[in-house]
This record gives C-alpha cells, structure tokens and sequence, in this order.
C-alpha cells in the first residue's frame, strides 16, 4: 500500500503541473484571440480548470490522510477495515480525477483546434 501511496503521490503532482499548463494555454489562447467569440469558452475552461485545482487539493488531503492511517498501523480490526475501505474508496476517486482530466483535456484541445480554424 505503501508503494501505491508514492504511485498516488507522483500522478496527483503530474495532474498538478498539467492543470497549470492547460491555464497557461488557456491564458496564451485567450491573448493571442481576435473578438469576443472565445470568452465564453474560456471562462467555462477557466471555471473547469479551477475546480480541477479544488479536486486536487482534496485528494491531496485525503492521501495525506490515508498515508497516516497506513504509516501508524494498529491491531484493531476496525482500523484495518478502515484502511482496506479508505483503499478503495481513495483508489476509486483516483481514477474518476483521471477520468474527468483526460476528458477535460480532450474537450479543451479539440475546441482550441476548432476555434484557430475559423
């Protein structure tokens, strides 16, 4: 468990530096736009990328936590429960972040595509 809090550790920073990289983008974008027909896409990206950083955050928190359940263990069978459910529990929001992130970045790429074509 304790290697795949590192794994967790390492992924949560990548999408750190990724989420900040789409806002750099974003902001490169919404420079170097002629009008206002970009705005509104931006502003929902700027919303969506924020939340990311919120998202984030708490999963940070929650490893945080996680790891100091699993680094401090105990004989009680109510803490290894409790450690087997927070396992998965925090495995199963790892993977839904990814999810909505890769979807995010899929969306934010094909828009910035379509909005430099016409």
């Amino acid at each position: 468990m304790k290697s795949d809090v590192n794994e967790w550790r390492e992924s949560l920073e990548f999408f750190r530096q990724e989420n900040s990289l789409l806002k750099y983008r974003l902001s490169e974008t919404v420079d170097n736009s002629e009008g206002n027909n970009i705005l509104p896409m931006a502003e929902y990206f700027q919303n969506e990328f924020l939340i990311l950083d919120d998202n984030l955050k708490d999963l940070f928190n929650r490893l945080d936590e996680f790891a100091d359940l699993i680094n401090h263990p105990s004989e009680e069978k109510t803490l290894s429960l409790k450690v087997e459910i927070g396992y998965i529990e925090y495995k199963q929001a790892v993977m839904h972040f990814e999810k909505k992130f890769l979807n995010l970045t899929k969306d934010f790429n094909l828009k910035m595509l379509q909005s430099f074509q016409h």
